[in-house]
Parts: structure tokens; C-alpha cells; sequence
């Protein structure tokens, strides 16, 4: 059994390699260390705390507005988020990929915005916004 220091170094150093190397492998591996080895949204949150300005969240909400209006604000993409019947995103490679769609998007939309209106916009700003603005249309 690892001791808790073993965990935390484990836990560091694939969240780490993560964030500079973005790929599924890393994902899941990261996804074992933090203890979430089904989950999608939760690492990602990590991540995202890690690194706002490079890596916005994603929840089941986030995925219904990506999949609904992708095309009208990003013509760079045809992938989605693979939804289960409840909305919840699966860890696997479709919705990774559609991920790293939806975090370029927010940094190109956080680089556009930063210069629209002199304020710093990070990517996790601008999913928050998406965010926001989903849930209220949704209420």
C-alpha cells in the first residue's frame, strides 16, 4: 500500500504530465491517480484548477450547449460529447477529443475576448460564461 506521500507524488506528477502533454493516455492515467477511474468531469476539474488559463471545465451541461451550438461559433469542429441518457460525459476517446475542441475554443474565445475589451480572459472564464448562460436557458 502506498503511503499518503506516495499518493500525493503519484497524484502531482500525472497531473502534471497532463497538462503538458494533453492526451487520452495521460488522461487515464491521471484518472487513477485521483481516484476517479470511471469519471470524465471530475479530472477534468482538476485540471482545470490546475491550469485555468489553459483548460476550462466540462460537465453534462457544458457538453449539451457544445453539441448544440458548435457550429455556430466554432466551424473548426464536427466532434461532440458522447451523452448518456442523463446527460453525464463517459471517459472515453470520442469525448476526449471533443474536449480538446472545446478547450481550444475557449482559448481562442478567451484570446478574442481579452483583446475585445482590455480585460485578462482565461479559458475557464469563458466556460464559465457558457456555463452560466446554459444553465439559465435551460431553467
Amino acid at each position: 500500500m502506498l503511503a499518503l506521500g506516495d499518493n500525493w507524488k503519484t497524484y502531482l506528477s500525472t497531473l502534471t504530465k497532463l497538462a503538458s502533454a494533453p492526451s487520452f493516455d495521460n488522461f487515464n492515467s491521471f484518472r487513477e491517480a485521483c481516484g476517479q477511474p470511471n469519471g470524465f468531469a471530475t479530472p477534468i476539474t482538476f485540471l482545470s484548477f490546475y491550469k485555468p488559463a489553459i483548460y476550462p471545465m466540462v460537465d453534462k451541461i457544458i457538453g449539451f450547449w457544445w453539441n448544440n451550438n458548435k457550429s455556430q461559433y466554432w466551424k473548426n469542429s464536427a466532434l461532440t460529447f458522447s451523452q448518456r441518457d442523463d446527460g453525464w460525459l463517459q471517459p472515453n476517446q470520442q469525448n476526449w477529443d471533443a474536449y480538446l475542441e472545446w478547450v481550444n475554443f475557449c482559448k481562442q474565445y478567451s484570446n478574442l475576448l481579452t483583446s475585445m475589451t482590455g480585460s485578462q480572459w482565461r479559458a475557464r472564464d469563458v466556460e464559465i460564461a457558457v456555463w452560466e448562460a446554459q444553465k439559465r436557458k435551460q431553467s
